[in-house]
Parts: C-alpha cells; sequence; structure tokens
C-alpha cells in the first residue's frame, strides 16, 4: 500500500532515509566551505562510486549539482533577508568569487543575481507598504 503514509520505499541502490538526512544536514551546515564528495562518502563508510551512484539515484542529480542547488537556495535567502553586498553573499555560500556566483545563479534560476534580488526585493516592498496602509494604491 502506497500513499498511505507508510514508510517511504528505499530506491533501489539508493540510500536509506536516516542516510539522506545525514548527508543534508552535513551539507547545509557546511554550505560555506568546500564539501568534498569523498568526506560525504567517508562520512557513510562507503566507497565515493557507491556513493555517487546511490545519491544520484536518491536525490535524483550528482551531489555536486545538489550541493550547488542548496547553495544558491541559501544565497536567495540572504539576498531577500539581508543588506549584504552579492560579493559577501558569494563567499558566505562557498562560492570561489561573485562571477562564479553569478554563473551558478544563472544557469539554476535563469537570471543574474542582481536583478533578481532587485525584482523580488520590489514585491516585498510593495508588500509591505499594503499591509501598512491598506486601501492606498
Amino acid at each position: 500500500m502506497s500513499g498511505d503514509g507508510g514508510p517511504k520505499q528505499i530506491p533501489r541502490g539508493g540510500f536509506a532515509a536516516w542516510q539522506s538526512r545525514r548527508l543534508a544536514a552535513h551539507v547545509d551546515a557546511n554550505l560555506a566551505g568546500k564539501i568534498a564528495i569523498k568526506d560525504l562518502a567517508a562520512s557513510l563508510g562507503i566507497s565515493v562510486g557507491h556513493f555517487c551512484r546511490a545519491f544520484k539515484r536518491t536525490f535524483g542529480m550528482p551531489a555536486r549539482i545538489w550541493i550547488r542547488q542548496r547553495r544558491i537556495e541559501l544565497a536567495q535567502g540572504l539576498m531577500l533577508t539581508t543588506s549584504a553586498s552579492l560579493s559577501e553573499i558569494a563567499l558566505s555560500c562557498g562560492m570561489s568569487d561573485q562571477s562564479h556566483f553569478t554563473r551558478s545563479f544563472r544557469r539554476i534560476v535563469g537570471e543574474v543575481p542582481s536583478s533578481w534580488r532587485q525584482t523580488r526585493h520590489g514585491a516585498i516592498e510593495e508588500r509591505v507598504t499594503e499591509l501598512a496602509y491598506p486601501g492606498r494604491r
């Protein structure tokens, strides 16, 4: 019986739920620094080859791409909640520099970070104004 809220099925050759959670927690805690695939594999006591195959089966993409996406998600949160410069955000998300960040961001999100931030920042300001002054337009 699938879909009844029971245990999720582990993809054949993939990670168990506890392994997936451990990996996600480790990656999220270390996004600002270098994350080596060999270290992730070692944390589960498996070879790099086995790790890469199991990761792709479990997460649907290679580990390096998944990690890059997690870095971009962190950057998006920082871009919306801080006034830090894009270069500061890039470094705090583990990117080597702002141009690396911009290339990765554009590849994943589809636009450059500065325009993404400006568009969302404007929308947030409009929403705050609407909430503070209902009925004004």
